[in-house]
C-alpha cells in the first residue's frame, strides 16, 4: 500500500503516541491511569485517521497493565468477539481498495470494547463506587468549560488552546445549537442526559456543600442541554424522570419524590428562562413547537435519511454494505460497490445499513444480555449502599440510551470519544453489579446490620448514613 507524504506524517505521529503514551501507562498506578482515561473521554487531541491520542492512550493502557502481570477479568467476551466477527464478515463486501479504511474503522470500535474492561476492572476492584462518579464530574466540569468556550468564541473562529490547530474546539452550528466537545448536538444532548441522571443520583447522597455544588452542576448541565437545541434527548430525559423517582421510590419515600418532582419542575423553569433570556442558544422550545411527523411516523427531520437508508439495507439485508458507512474520500472517489448516503441518525439503521441483520443482532444480543445482567443484580441488591444504588441506575441509564439511540448514532467513526463514553458507562454498569452480587453472596453478616465505615474511607460531602464497601484503600486494580 503506498502512503502520501501527509498518511506518512500521521502514521508516524501514531506511533510515537504509541510510544509516550506506553511508557506513561506503565508509570502511573493502574487506578489513577484509567481515571485519567475516564476523565479524558470527551476530548480527543492529535487526532489522525488511525486514531486520536486517547485511543492510542486505551491500547497503550491495556498493553501496560496485561505486561506488568496483571490479570484483566473479561466477561462476555464471546458476545464481543461475535461482533468483531460480524464486522470482519461485513468486509467481504467491500472493495479491495477499501479494506484499509474499513480495518481502520474495526480498529477504533475495538477500542471501544478495550475502554469497556479496563472500565469494568476499575469497577469491580474500586474501593467506593463514590471515587468513579467523581471521576465523571470531573470530566464534566471539563465538558461544561468546552461549552462556554464555545459559546464565548461563537459562530465566527475556532477557540484553539495555546494556538495549536490540534485543539481547537468546535465551533457552534450554524443554527445557533451548542455542539459541544462532541462536536454534535444530538451526541452532546445525550451525554448531558446521561450525566443529569447520574447528578440527580449522587445528589440523593450528597449533603452540605457537596450538595450545592451538585446541585448548581445540575443547573448548569440543563441549561447546556437546552442550548443544544436536540428534542430528542430533552424528551428522553423527560420521559425517564418519572420512571427514575420510581425506581428510587422505596428510599425516598411519596412526600420526597413528590418535593423533588416539583423542584425540577422549578428548576427546568429557571433554568430556561436564563437560557432563553440571556442567550442565543435558546431554541429548545421553538424546535418542540415545529415537531412534526410525516407519513409513517417519521419525523420531519428524518424524513430524508430513515427512507434512503432502508431502502439501501434492502439490498444487502443480511451482512450489510461493509463496517465504514462514509470513506474518507467519498467526495473524489467512486469505489465499486460503496454506496454513499447520508448518515440516517438512527443506531438501528446505521447497523442494518453497515453489517445487516447479523452485526444488528450481535450488537443487540451484547446489549440485551448486558441489560439483563445489570438488571438483575439491581433486583437483587437493593439500594443499602452508595454502589447498590448505582447498580439499581443502570437499566434506566441503559433505556435511555436505548431510546435516544433512535435518533443518532454513536458508532460514526468520528464520534470515537462518545463511543468511548458509552462503553466507560457499561463498564461500570456491569462492574459494579459483579462486585454488588459477589457481595452480597459471600456475605455473613444479617443484612439488618449496618457497618460504620472506616475513618477516612467516607467521601466528603455524603451522607454518614451510606455505608462505604469493605476493602482497604490501597488494595490493587487489578
Amino acid at each position: 500500500m503506498d502512503l502520501s507524504l501527509e498518511q506518512t506524517g500521521q502514521l508516524i505521529a501514531a506511533l510515537l503516541m504509541v510510544f509516550v503514551l506506553f511508557s506513561a501507562a506503565l508509570a502511573v498506578p493502574a487506578r489513577i491511569a484509567i481515571a485519567a482515561l475516564i476523565v479524558l473521554i470527551p476530548f480527543q487531541p492529535i487526532e489522525t485517521q488511525y486514531g486520536s491520542a486517547n485511543v492510542v492512550l486505551t491500547y497503550a493502557l491495556c498493553g501496560a497493565l496485561i505486561l506488568s502481570g496483571r490479570t484483566l477479568r473479561m466477561p462476555m467476551l464471546a458476545s464481543l468477539l461475535a461482533i468483531i466477527l460480524a464486522y470482519l464478515l461485513s468486509t467481504s463486501q467491500t472493495h479491495a481498495s477499501t479494506y484499509v479504511q474499513h480495518s481502520i474503522y474495526i480498529f477504533l470500535l475495538f477500542s471501544s470494547f478495550v475502554v469497556f474492561y479496563l472500565v469494568y476492572n476499575f469497577a469491580r476492584e474500586l474501593d467506593d463506587a463514590r471515587f468513579a462518579v467523581n471521576v465523571l464530574i470531573v470530566s464534566n466540569l471539563f465538558v461544561l468549560l468546552v461549552c462556554v468556550l464555545q459559546v464565548y468564541s461563537g459562530l465566527s473562529e475556532r477557540f484553539s488552546f495555546f494556538g495549536f490547530d490540534e485543539l481547537q474546539l468546535h465551533r457552534i452550528r450554524a443554527d445557533e445549537r451548542l455542539s459541544g466537545p462532541f462536536g454534535a448536538a444530538g451526541v452532546t444532548a445525550e451525554y448531558l442526559m446521561l450525566m443529569l441522571f447520574i447528578l440527580s443520583y449522587d445528589l440523593m447522597h450528597a449533603v452540605g456543600r457537596r450538595r450545592i455544588f451538585v446541585l448548581a452542576l445540575i443547573a448548569a448541565n440543563l441549561g447546556t442541554l437546552l442550548s443544544t437545541g436536540n428534542r430528542g434527548a430533552f424528551l428522553t430525559m423527560i420521559a425517564m424522570f418519572p420512571l427514575y423517582l420510581y425506581m428510587f421510590r422505596n428510599k425516598l419515600g411519596t412526600r420526597k419524590v413528590v418535593r423533588i418532582f416539583v423542584v425540577a419542575a422549578v428548576l427546568l423553569t429557571g433554568v430556561s428562562t436564563v437560557v432563553i433570556g440571556y442567550s442565543d442558544l435558546g431554541h429548545m422550545y421553538e424546535r418542540l413547537a415545529r415537531l412534526t411527523e410525516t407519513q409513517g411516523f417519521i419525523p420531519e427531520t428524518r424524513s430524508v435519511t430513515w427512507p434512503t437508508a432502508w431502502e439501501n439495507i434492502k439490498d444487502k439485508p443480511l451482512i450489510g454494505h461493509g463496517p465504514r458507512l462514509r470513506l474518507m474520500d467519498d467526495a473524489e472517489t467512486a469505489y465499486e460497490g460503496h454506496v454513499v448516503i447520508p448518515y440516517p441518525h438512527s443506531l438501528y439503521l446505521y447497523l442494518l445499513f453497515t453489517v445487516g441483520v447479523v452485526g444488528t443482532t450481535m450488537f443487540l444480543a451484547f446489549l440485551g444480555r448486558l441489560g439483563w445482567q445489570v438488571l438483575t443484580a439491581a433486583r437483587a441488591v437493593g439500594s443499602s449502599t452508595y454502589r447498590a444504588g448505582f447498580v439499581r441506575l443502570g437499566p434506566l441509564l441503559l433505556l435511555a440510551i436505548l431510546v435516544d439511540q433512535i435518533k443518532i448514532e454513536f458508532l460514526r467513526i468520528g464520534f470515537v470519544d462518545y463511543s468511548h463514553f458509552l462503553f466507560c458507562l457499561f463498564g461500570l454498569m456491569l462492574g459494579f453489579a459483579h462486585r454488588e452480587l459477589e457481595e452480597q453472596s459471600g456475605r455473613q453478616t444479617s443484612a439488618s446490620t449496618i457497618s460504620k465505615p472506616a475513618h477516612g474511607r467516607l467521601a466528603l460531602g455524603y451522607s454518614q448514613r451510606i455505608k462505604a464497601s469493605g476493602e482497604p484503600l490501597g488494595s490493587n486494580l487489578v
